[in-house]
């Protein structure tokens, strides 16, 4: 909700979607000015809503069905618009030598684990171009 409220306040016309039901009561509750949606891709999918920015943070690496949310991400997304999207990324020099020891490495909670080179493999395979990448504070 609160990225949403941020987007909003710039002049754009967001929407949040989270599988979370108490995700979306908190946003629904704090932030009444946009919409927010309690549902999965595949319903999302079917109101045929396309987005200039798509802006997912923290999720992709939750996914077991990676070709499901990349359609998603696609199929949601208007031509030339763009998917901003944040992810731990395994291989930052910021996590530890013994990987059990890094604070995000938690399945079955995280299912997925990206670095650079397989995140942009990942897109270019679904059809995306990928324009820049920005290194974030933490692995």
């Amino acid at each position: 909700g609160f990225q949403v409220e941020a987007f909003r306040r710039l002049g754009m016309r967001p929407c949040g979607l989270d599988i979370g039901a108490n995700s979306i009561a908190y946003a629904r509750n704090n932030f009444e000015k946009s919409n927010f949606y309690c549902e999965d891709f595949s319903k999302f999918l079917s109101r045929e809503m396309k987005f200039k920015l798509i802006f997912s943070s923290e999720v992709i690496e939750h996914i077991v069905q990676l070709d499901e949310y990349m359609e998603f991400l696609y199929n949601n997304l208007e031509t030339k618009g763009y998917v901003y999207i944040t992810t731990p990324n395994i291989d930052s020099d910021l996590v530890p030598k013994n990987i059990l020891d890094w604070d995000v490495f938690n399945p079955p909670r995280h299912v997925q684990f990206f670095g650079p080179e397989n995140l942009k493999r990942l897109f270019l395979n679904h059809g995306f171009t990928v324009k820049k990448r920005f290194r974030g504070p933490k692995a």
